[in-house]
């Protein structure tokens, strides 16, 4: 069987979890007998298509794009140069399978209609709310969940907005004045209207149509996408355990380490652990250091970062971020992980690695994360947002001896028995 795996990054390039799991998913493929070959995109503006090697001797075929991916509405889930290329890499390959990991942000909504009319299957797994969220991640610019997804009459205002994080709370406010006056208008200079909202809608509704198989990782994901994907299959990502496997706990006398690893982005709740840290150093008894690991404040949220970091309390350090296949080095010198998200996550990486190496997670209970982290067996859950509830699971998830090993889902075997993996979209 040929397989072509679709992403917007594949190792050894790229930070984020997705880029780690296309390499991860590529290796279990092979591992099984399949040709797998790989195609991701770089961001350099360059329009050319690069022949190379991915992480594995996987053949990968990297697609610069002539301009950087906007996140303008049309221009980040279409790309017709992107559609060419594409169709020149299905011609060649004649994959009988293409597994897509992301559609969005530099590659195209209609790269599935492709795939199906060189006659390949299609599997989309789902790895953040993009498809139905222009955001993401169903937070609003000013960093509250909305519960979502709504009407494009909801979405449009929303999407029309900039965060105060990112310019400033005046510049915020002006903004938000001129963009409604602009989109009462009819979308002068590029405003979001529902109409636009409404378009990308209708080529998100056509992307599923020519997928034979949607994978959700977590059922909270899965209902979100009922209306687009009502037979979502519920399987966690699954990655190769053996590098973790070897990671032991520390155990030092009179200090214990908690490591963040992730984005400085209010969404993933950086600075709730930091109130926490302050409430537990407030506290008797063991002394306890945090270790940050996040990506250079820039971007989005670079005000964020800038401001969190500025005010990072005493014993925390800031450490640099690492590549994914690092996760076992840093684990071996943690007692225990901080996933303080504000978002309903997917299921994230981290708590997944966590969870392979046998590492206490203190997270917050949200919907992507609940589904994989029991509370008192793998760590424990606190309300987000809650900075104490937090430092009261971080105590919790220190205590916690012999948390065991092992991800809901390995390549060598079937899923674990979970109800909290039981998937009911209704």
């Amino acid at each position: 069987m040929k397989v072509l795996v679709v992403a917007n990054g594949f190792p050894p390039t790229g930070r984020f979890g997705t880029e780690f799991y296309a390499g991860e998913l590529a290796r279990g493929l092979r591992s099984r007998g399949a040709e797998v070959r790989a195609l991701c995109i770089a961001k350099d503006g360059e329009a050319r298509r690069e022949r190379t090697e991915g992480a594995g001797g996987v053949p990968l075929d990297v697609l610069h794009l002539p301009h950087p991916p906007s996140r303008d509405l049309v221009n980040a889930y279409r790309s017709e140069w992107v559609e060419r290329v594409f169709a020149e890499v299905v011609r060649e390959f004649a994959p009988d399978v293409v597994h897509f990991l992301q559609l969005l942000w530099g590659l195209s909504t209609e790269l599935p209609r492709i795939a199906k009319e060189a006659g390949a299957r299609t599997v989309l797994t789902l790895t953040d709310y993009g498809l139905v969220c222009h955001r993401g991640q169903m937070f609003t610019a000013d960093a509250r969940r909305c519960g979502g997804p709504h009407p494009a009459t909801t979405c449009a205002p929303c999407l029309r907005r900039v965060s105060a994080e990112r310019v400033g709370g005046v510049r915020a406010s002006l903004h938000a004045l001129a963009s409604e006056a602009l989109a009462l208008a009819g979308g002068a200079f590029g405003v979001v209207t529902v109409r636009d909202v409404e378009a990308r809608e209708a080529a998100v509704r056509r992307a599923f149509a020519h997928v034979d198989a949607v994978v959700a990782p977590t059922p909270s994901m899965a209902r979100a996408f009922a209306g687009l994907a009502p037979g979502a299959v519920v399987l966690p990502y699954a990655f190769d355990e053996e590098p973790f496997a070897a990671v032991a706990r520390p155990h030092r006398e009179g200090v214990r380490r908690v490591g963040f690893l992730g984005q400085l982005a209010p969404h993933k709740g950086a600075h709730v652990l930091l109130e926490a840290v302050r409430l537990l150093r407030a506290r008797p008894g063991a002394r306890t250091e945090f270790a940050l690991h996040g990506a250079a404040p820039s971007g989005e949220w670079s005000r964020y970062a800038r401001r969190l970091l500025a005010n990072a309390p005493e014993g925390v350090s800031i450490e640099p971020a690492f590549e994914p296949a690092d996760a076992p080095q840093v684990l071996a010198r943690l007692d225990a992980v901080a996933v303080p998200s504000l978002w309903d996550e997917n299921a994230p990486l981290v708590c997944l690695q966590a969870r392979a190496a046998g590492v206490p997670i203190a997270a917050s209970d949200v919907p992507g994360i609940a589904a994989v982290v029991e509370e008192g067996v793998h760590g424990a859950l606190a309300a987000p947002g809650d900075a104490r509830a937090l430092a009261d699971a971080i105590d919790r998830a220190l205590d916690l001896r012999d948390v065991p090993r092992g991800l809901p889902v390995g390549f060598d075997r079937p899923p674990r028995r979970d109800r909290r993996l039981h998937h009911s979209p209704a």
